[in-house]
């Protein structure tokens, strides 16, 4: 069902994919597939997804630098975006 929405474009859908493919609760663990879903969701805006790449930034088995911005680049999206968690 996610996977339906977040290849039509939903932002919560593909946010949620990337979570399902970084945590591994459902699908494999995949970093590369977590990071396309999250970077598809942040880049139309999605605060939690920024916020979630922002966290996976500071994470050492994760890139320092994801979509070209470090982990306060894209807290500072995903708070300017409404996501007050993002502080």
């Amino acid at each position: 069902m996610y996977e339906c929405a977040a290849n039509l474009g939903n932002a919560e859908a593909q946010n949620a994919l990337g979570a399902l493919y970084q945590n591994g609760t459902i699908l494999k663990v995949d970093p590369e597939k977590a990071i396309s879903y999250y970077l598809l969701s942040a880049n139309q805006g999605f605060a939690k997804a920024q916020c979630n790449l922002g966290q996976l930034c500071t994470k050492s088995d994760y890139p320092s630098v994801i979509g070209g911005k470090d982990a306060k680049e894209w807290f500072i999206e995903a708070y300017k975006n409404g996501y007050d968690k993002a502080k």
